[in-house]
């Protein structure tokens, strides 16, 4: 399931992207995302599409767990920084 860490990201891609013509960007609030959508894609086994690219709109999948970590990780730092 793909998911884009902004709103222009989003939109170039419902641009560039026949595939996606039509489609509205639905903005998620991230502690949303954290606990219910990764949770969530976790339990029905889904992977998670971050930031596809291009007409054909393509990137990387991470598993729901992986994801979950890195932005846990990336908050605990900037909450521990001086």
């Amino acid at each position: 399931m793909p998911f884009w860490s902004t709103k222009t990201r989003t939109e170039t891609v419902i641009k560039e992207s026949s595939q996606y013509n039509g489609f509205e960007p639905y903005e998620i609030a991230l502690e949303d995302f954290r606990k219910k959508w990764l949770v969530g894609m976790k339990r029905d086994g889904i992977n998670v599409g971050i930031n596809w690219t291009g007409s054909a709109a393509m990137g990387f999948d991470l598993d729901p767990t992986t994801v979950l970590d890195e932005i846990t990780d990336r908050i605990e730092s900037h909450d521990n920084a001086p």
